[in-house]
């Protein structure tokens, strides 16, 4: 349509045209414009509808596509499963040692110290060991003596036998006096100990005073009160000094102010009163327990006494008796030939003093260097450091995983041990907030002076291993009334389904898949929002480069 507008001439100037076909040309150009304007906006309102429809296709897609998940792939690796416990390092042999005989203390290691096989724990004097052993020696030939004695003649038996009887009743008087005077200073101390009564006096003349002393404040601030107001009454400073002196001392010996003196003044005698009473308390309290230990201790040598003479007295009322009394004294003899013989075996045991048998600690020293021990109190504790354990409560839970051989990691400090499950006790005990719990011990098998009885121990027990299996994260799987169970993901159509599986052994990190799955597959190990079998779900970012490299396998 435009050639035919405007004839263009050889010479470049265009012809001429007449006003019809002016009006013409301006006619087709204005159908233009009206068929260009309704093209555009066709197209307009075909883009807006296309639009719509790919907003609700995506509005669509979001509502399926439910949550975001994040993808593994299933992996053959090894898997190793373990309970870790923590409990206290305790030794499995542990030997008190009792005195031999009254031995004075001249070396001692101190308590806790870790003593090598053949160390000395203990030294003692040498003069009483030596007077120790003679002692045992002259029992020995004191009883051999008694026994002969009584085959010399009954006529000094019988003598001796009165001396004894003699010296019981003797030792029993003294017994019977001391015991009264022990009980009666017992009973004064236990009155001030077991019922508190120094405490509860102490407590009580303390709250006295407190409130005395309020008290005295109390009414010295009132009386100050009082006499400013006195003073300043129109009376009072219309007086002369010595009128002002007489009305003051009047005013003082009358009415309240009187009153608030008189009361202050008995307060700091109650205080004066239970100050005494504090001192004497604690005067008579002292007393008795100085008395007490005095007549303990003479009442434990007249028992010694009695005791002794008793002895005798029946060793020689035996000697009297028939032919099998007689042959009993022979045995006695036998007998106590043997308690000597034995007293002096034990009592050489110590002679280079007290030797450690093993490697270990020494928990308890019952004696200091200088004293005396007594003979047959312990006097030291001695803990093996070669055969240790560690004690655990272990709940139900963990329970049922262990079983006795299983290797063991002990930790303690930094140094770390090797050892087994020994024992599982078959009693629960209660354990406060833990509930009822199982004892068991593991052994530590390569234990060295590092260690350190008491202290606590981190161990973690080796209950299943699996090598090369396949494996998926532990929140992988998941439970239903069916069983266990994993999500997995299609790429292709951007699905989640679900599939039920068998499982093995677990670590803290990855579980064992026996059944259901394998390597091919695409699991969910994590997720956000709601994953449903047979709805869609969104890969997480990290997850992009498995969904492309499962497409790309298509």
């Amino acid at each position: 349509m435009g050639r035919k507008d405007k004839s263009i001439s050889l010479s470049g100037e265009g012809t001429e045209m007449s006003g019809q076909q002016v009006l013409e040309q301006k006619k087709k150009k204005k159908r233009k414009k009206i068929i260009l304007t309704v093209v555009i906006i066709v197209l307009v309102v075909i883009a807006l509808a296309i639009g719509g429809i790919a907003i609700a296709v995506v509005t669509s897609m979001k509502k399926m596509a439910g949550g975001k998940v994040t993808l593994v792939k299933p992996e053959n690796s090894d898997v190793i499963s373990e309970v870790t416990l923590s409990g206290n390092i305790e030794s499995e042999q542990t030997i008190h040692y009792s005195s031999p005989a009254n031995l004075e203390v001249t070396e001692a290691v101190p308590v806790g110290s870790y003593v090598k096989k053949g160390d000395v724990i203990l030294k003692f004097d040498k003069e009483s060991y030596d007077n120790a052993h003679r002692q045992l020696e002259i029992n020995g030939i004191m009883s051999e003596n008694s026994y002969n004695s009584v085959l010399a003649g009954e006529g000094t038996v019988r003598n001796k036998m009165a001396e004894a009887q003699a010296d019981i009743n003797k030792y029993q008087a003294e017994v019977n006096e001391k015991q009264a005077l022990v009980d009666s200073y017992q009973k004064t101390v236990d009155n001030y100990e077991y019922n508190g009564n120094i405490t509860n006096t102490q407590s009580a003349i303390q709250t006295q005073t407190a409130y005395e002393q309020a008290n005295i404040a109390k009414c010295e601030a009132m009386m100050q009160a009082l006499l400013d107001a006195f003073e300043m009454s129109p009376e009072y400073v219309a007086l002369d000094n010595e009128g002002r002196a007489m009305a003051l001392a009047e005013f003082m010996k009358t009415g309240e102010y009187k009153e608030l003196a008189d009361s202050a003044e008995q307060s700091k005698k109650v205080i004066a009163n239970i100050s005494k009473q504090s001192q004497d308390t604690n005067t008579d309290y002292t007393k008795a327990g100085t008395e007490l230990s005095k007549y303990k201790a003479e009442l434990e040598a007249s028992k010694t006494k009695l005791e002794a003479a008793k002895s005798t007295y029946d060793t020689l009322k035996n000697q009297l008796g028939n032919n099998y009394d007689r042959d009993n004294n022979s045995l006695k003899e036998e007998l106590s030939s043997i308690q000597t013989t034995s007293g002096l075996k034990e009592l050489e045991k110590f002679e280079k003093g007290l030797i450690a048998p093993f490697d270990g600690v020494v928990t308890a020293i019952n004696y200091t260097v200088g004293d005396t021990a007594t003979q047959g109190t312990p006097i030291a504790t001695f803990s093996s450091l070669e055969q240790v354990h560690v004690s655990l409560g272990v709940g139900k839970s963990d329970l049922e995983k262990l079983k006795v051989g299983q290797d063991v990691t002990i930790k303690s400090l930094k140094n770390e041990y090797k050892g087994h499950v020994a024992t599982i006790n078959h009693s629960a005990v209660q354990n406060g907030n833990a509930g009822a719990q199982v004892l068991v011990t593991v052994s530590i098998d390569n234990p060295d002076e590092n260690i350190y009885l008491g202290l606590d121990a981190k161990c973690s027990i080796l209950t299943a291993s699996v090598e090369d299996v396949l494996t998926v994260p532990v929140e992988a799987v998941n439970v239903d009334d069916k069983g266990e169970f994993v999500f997995t993901f299609t790429p292709a159509t951007m699905m989640v389904g679900k599939k039920y599986v068998k499982t093995g052994v677990s670590s803290d990190l990855v579980i064992e898949i026996t059944e259901g799955i394998d390597t091919n597959d695409l699991v969910v190990s994590d997720y956000t929002g709601v994953v449903e079998d047979g709805k869609m779900a969104t890969p997480s970012p990290e997850s992009q480069s498995l969904i492309t490299e499962e497409l790309g396998k298509k």
